[in-house]
C-alpha cells in the first residue's frame, strides 16, 4: 500500500490484485494464529464423530493428486478398507493430512514417491498399551524431524497415532 500512496507503484489492475492477494494470505495467516491460540488455550473443541478412515485419507489424497502430478511426484495411498471407525473430528484430521502429504510434496524432488498408509497396531514403543491406528506419510525426499513425543519416523515418514478405544466409546 505504502507504494501505491508514494507513487512507487502503479494503480493498475496487476498491482490491486497483488494487494488483495497479499490481504488475503495475512487474513488467512490471522486466522490461523487466532485458532492456534484457541488451541494452545484449551477453548477449542473438536467435532469428533465415528469416521472411517479410508474415505478420509483418499479424499485427501484427491484432491492433492493434480500438485503431484505436475511436479512429477507419485503419490501412493494404501489404507485398509477394514480399519475400524475412529472417533475424530474429520475435519481436523483432512487439515492435518493435507499439511504433512503438502509437506511430503514440497520436500520430495521430481520423480519421488510419497506413501500414506495406514494399520491398527496394538504394539508401539512410544504409546500406552491399547489399540491404536497408525497414519504414516513417508517420502524419499529430505523432510524436518517431528518434534511431537508421539510422533515417529520410519526414514523420512511420520507416524501419526489415533487411539482405536476412543472409537469404541463413541460407537457405544
Amino acid at each position: 500500500m505504502e507504494g501505491l500512496m508514494d507513487g512507487v507503484l502503479p494503480p493498475d489492475v496487476e498491482t490491486f490484485q497483488d494487494v488483495h492477494r497479499e490481504a488475503e494470505c495475512l487474513s488467512r495467516l490471522v486466522a490461523d494464529l487466532q485458532e492456534l491460540s484457541r488451541v494452545e488455550g484449551k477453548a477449542y473443541t473438536l467435532a469428533r464423530t465415528p469416521t472411517n478412515l479410508t474415505p478420509l485419507v483418499v479424499a485427501v489424497t484427491r484432491r492433492l493428486t493434480p500438485q503431484f502430478e505436475e511436479k512429477g511426484v507419485s503419490l501412493v495411498c494404501d489404507i485398509p478398507e477394514d480399519l475400524p471407525p475412529l472417533s475424530l473430528d474429520a475435519d481436523r484430521i483432512s487439515q492435518v493430512l493435507i499439511n504433512l502429504v503438502g509437506n511430503a510434496l514440497q520436500y520430495t524432488p521430481s520423480g519421488g514417491k510419497v506413501s500414506v498408509t495406514a494399520h491398527l497396531t496394538s504394539h508401539h514403543p512410544r504409546l500406552p498399551k491399547g489399540r491404536w491406528v497408525l497414519i504414516n506419510v513417508q517420502d524419499n525426499g529430505f523432510s524436518p524431524q517431528p518434534t511431537c513425543p508421539t510422533c515417529s519416523t520410519a526414514s523420512t515418514g511420520w507416524t501419526n497415532p489415533v487411539p482405536e478405544s476412543a472409537a469404541a466409546a463413541a460407537s457405544g
